[in-house]
């Protein structure tokens, strides 16, 4: 089945729990978390920019992005998940 980014149907989990079926209802998490960095990939080349800090989470899967200091970046304008990608922490732990 083909669902569109814009589609709000409920998505459901089946469970057996004591012999009887129930439905729990699937919710969806964001992956980023404010304080985290990320990279902004611009959509259809292979253009990084960044890296930004995830400074809020206003929805499921929206972020708004800021430099190291706190100022706003893109405008302040929320960015969706697809468009980010995580840094990778490169220091040694040792």
């Amino acid at each position: 089945m083909n669902h569109s980014a814009g589609d709000q149907s409920p998505k459901f989990t089946f469970c057996d729990d004591d012999g009887r079926a129930k439905i729990e209802e699937y919710v969806p998490t964001s992956k980023f978390r404010p304080g985290d960095q990320a990279y902004f990939c611009v959509r259809g080349t292979e253009i990084r920019e960044g890296p930004y800090t995830v400074s809020s989470v206003p929805t499921v899967r929206k972020y708004t992005l800021s430099l190291a200091n706190g100022q706003p970046v893109k405008d302040g304008n929320v960015v969706e998940e697809e468009d980010l990608e995580r840094v990778e922490n490169t220091q040694s732990m040792g």
